[in-house]
């Protein structure tokens, strides 16, 4: 039961976090975070936080873990989920795939052409 339970919520962060945006905060290294934004709690003190879109005033709902990283609030948060469900671009995730799936063979393995990443 506690290994179900674990293999669900890994696969969950796991696919969250492939669609979701990042943090793009650069550290000391010159690194981004690459951190995903998650939904910050209703009962969180939002007072202090600001969406990185600059000139915007939205309220915030999503938000890296790290603190002081990025924010964002829910119109510029759908704008970069869109993004990155979106045709293959620099905002795109790396992990999504396009491709046909032309069979399977009895051992299980998947042909697919016409195989892009985005």
């Amino acid at each position: 039961d506690t290994v179900v339970r674990l293999w669900i919520g890994m696969t969950f962060y796991a696919g969250f976090s492939s669609l979701a945006p990042t943090c793009g905060k650069k550290g000391h290294s010159g690194a981004s975070c690459q951190n995903p934004l998650w939904p910050i709690s209703e009962t969180a003190n939002t007072s202090k936080l600001r969406c990185r879109t600059r000139g915007c005033e939205g309220i915030p709902s999503l938000s890296c873990s790290q603190v002081h990283h990025d924010v964002l609030c829910t119109g510029c948060a759908t704008t970069a989920f869109r993004n990155c469900r979106g045709p293959p671009s620099s905002a795109a995730s790396t992990h999504l795939y396009d491709g046909c799936v032309d069979g399977t063979d009895i051992d299980g393995v998947v042909y697919i052409s016409d195989f892009v990443c985005r």
